[in-house]
This record gives structure tokens, sequence and C-alpha cells, in this order.
């Protein structure tokens, strides 16, 4: 598997709606070179105020095809805008492709209303790297 960048354009959508307890996320991407495209659903909802549960599952036409993941979050860690969640990840893939079983630590500040960031933790033992070390910053407006 190549891990450098493609070099085309990845589209993405998603239709969002959020209450005070849940919230669902409906998505789909497409690429232009290489005609790969997928949707999925991800879901997350609160069971106390400062515990909740998610759901993350999609289907795509690339090598690995189905995906889900599943998780719990602790809210209000160290700062009222934080939370630290551990989850489980499957990948299907197909062909000649190994399934991969991923768990995951991760801990996520707000630190403004439109930027989250993520420290995050994988372990994968399919791949031969077993951990993974990363960081992600998501954007919104």
């Amino acid at each position: 598997m190549d891990n450098s960048p493609a070099s085309e354009n990845v589209f993405i959508t998603q239709y969002e709606k959020e209450k005070d307890t849940y919230g669902i996320r409906i998505f789909g991407f497409k690429t232009t070179k290489t005609n790969q495209s997928g949707f999925g659903i991800s879901s997350d909802y609160s069971l106390q105020e400062n515990f909740g549960m998610f759901f993350r599952g999609g289907y795509s036409n690339t090598d690995y095809n189905l995906f889900f993941s599943l998780g719990f979050e602790k809210f209000k860690i160290i700062f009222s805008e934080d939370s630290l969640g551990f989850a489980y990840g499957f990948v299907n893939g197909k062909n000649y492709l190994n399934n991969i079983n991923v768990c995951e630590i991760f801990y996520e500040m707000k630190p403004k209303k439109h930027i989250e960031i993520t420290l995050d933790l994988q372990y994968m033992k399919e791949i031969n790297q077993d951990f993974i070390l990363g960081t992600r910053l998501y954007l919104s407006y």
C-alpha cells in the first residue's frame, strides 16, 4: 500500500443534524482521477451530561470497502470543551488485502468555537507499524 498523497481532487459532501443529546452526519466522497467513491454515516449520542457513545460506518469502492467503528467518550476531562475517548474499528479488505482491526484512544479539545484538535493513538496488529500516533485538526464555519 502506497501512503504517498494522491495527486487528485477529492470532493466530500456532508449533511449534518445536531441536537442537544445527539448528532447524525451522512457523508459521501468522490475522487476525480481514480474514480473512487463512497458514503457513510456518523452518529453520536450523549448518555449523560459527561458521557457519550458514537458509531461510524460506511462503504466505498476502494480496496478497503467496508468500515465501522464504535466507542465511548468522557466529556469535561480538564476543560469544559474537551473529551477522552476509546474506540474499536474494523476495516474489511477485499481481494488480496487483509481485514484490519483497530483499537484507539484519543483526547479532543476545542480551543475555539470552530476549531477542534485531536491527539490520537491507534493500535493495528495487521499493519507492520503496530502503534500509530496522530493528530487531527477540524475547522468548521
